[in-house]
């Protein structure tokens, strides 16, 4: 079994040259399909927005929190800025993220 020559002919991908329409650039497919354009709309969905929002402002309200401990030496606060920054905008991005997906209009 081990000294037995495989065969690399059937794991070779076929690509064919694609023109675009307008002539402007040259792009390869698969069995020559046309590639598909991504949706915009689609890329920025409602859990993403929601899920960023939520980490970027409860980050920040995370940090102004570390940073009003009453800590003497300026390496604690320091840490405990960074703390509670990523602490607060993990859970800031989580229920940003799970307020869209429940509120998410479901498409029939």
């Amino acid at each position: 079994m081990a000294s037995t020559k495989c065969s690399s002919d059937s794991r070779r991908r076929t690509y064919v040259p694609l023109i675009a329409e307008s002539d402007s650039r040259t792009e390869t497919t698969r069995n020559g399909k046309m590639p598909t354009v991504a949706n915009p709309l689609r890329e920025c969905d409602r859990v993403s927005v929601g899920f960023w929002i939520g980490a970027v402002t409860l980050g920040i309200a995370g940090c102004v929190l570390g940073g009003y401990m009453p800590y003497q030496h300026p390496v604690a606060t320091t840490m405990s800025v960074i703390w509670w920054g990523i602490f607060m905008g993990c859970f800031g991005g989580s229920l940003g993220g799970l307020l869209a997906l429940t509120t998410q209009e479901r498409d029939s």
